[in-house]
């Protein structure tokens, strides 16, 4: 059922109170361009050890890099679905951090930062990079071990370079002028209806491989309610 006029002015303003809520919750040192430079560098850094480490870099290698960095998306598709928007988890500081703060700060008429120091709930904080990238060694570590030390480099180059592909893409999707650019826009539009108020973020999980809601039928119909209503995006 569509909101009415006065229900979805009143659902923008809970939005709008919410990010004042949340900015007002950041540490005083926090800043944007800080949280910025923080997760590249640890992500770059990260991929220039990994790099390091590689003995051959030909078509196999290539293939097999390939191949590792969908099994990622697939983990991330997992994470994101029965994780962060999975009731058994609500409770946790994961959820709550990405179902409440995140999809409170951007809803699909809200999709775009409005201000800079909206970056703090649109990438990751560097403490979850930290965390990932320990995550993803100590699983490549495994594989070092149990299968071989190139299975294990891949797999851990891999990791490195979709945490920087996802960080980039979803970065890409609440920002305007995305929208203006064919490719972007379908990449955007796909991640906008996953906030969408009505699916409830229960819907089109992935954002850098997008055809794995398709495989994983995760997809919904978008709804009058997922269209811009004030030409934010025209």
């Amino acid at each position: 059922m569509p909101l009415g006029t006065a229900e979805y002015l009143d659902f923008r303003k809970q939005i709008a109170e919410l990010r004042q809520h949340n900015n007002k919750l950041l540490p005083r040192y926090y800043h944007w361009a800080a949280h910025v430079v923080v997760n590249f560098v640890l992500i770059a850094s990260a991929f220039v050890w990994n790099i390091s480490l590689l003995q051959n870099f030909r078509i196999r290698e290539f293939l097999m890099l390939s191949i590792l960095f969908v099994c990622w998306a697939v983990v991330e598709y997992a994470i994101h679905r029965f994780i962060l928007h999975g009731t058994f988890f609500s409770k946790t500081r994961l959820y709550i951090q990405h179902s409440h703060f995140h999809h409170g700060y951007f809803s699909e008429d809200l999709m775009c930062a409005a201000a800079p120091i909206d970056v703090n709930r649109v990438l990751l904080f560097p403490i979850d990079v930290v965390a990932l990238l320990m995550l993803n060694a100590l699983l490549s570590f495994g594989l070092f071990v149990l299968v071989n030390h190139e299975i294990g480099i891949l797999f851990s180059l891999a990791g490195v370079l979709y945490l920087f592909m996802y960080e980039l893409c979803h970065g890409l999707c609440h920002l305007t002028w995305s929208y203006r650019i064919p490719y972007l826009r379908k990449m955007a539009e796909h991640h906008k209806t996953h906030h969408a108020f009505y699916h409830g973020g229960h819907s089109h999980y992935s954002i850098v491989i997008p055809w794995l809601d398709t495989l994983f039928s995760s997809l919904r119909r978008s709804t009058s309610n997922e269209k811009n209503r004030d030409g934010e995006h025209a």
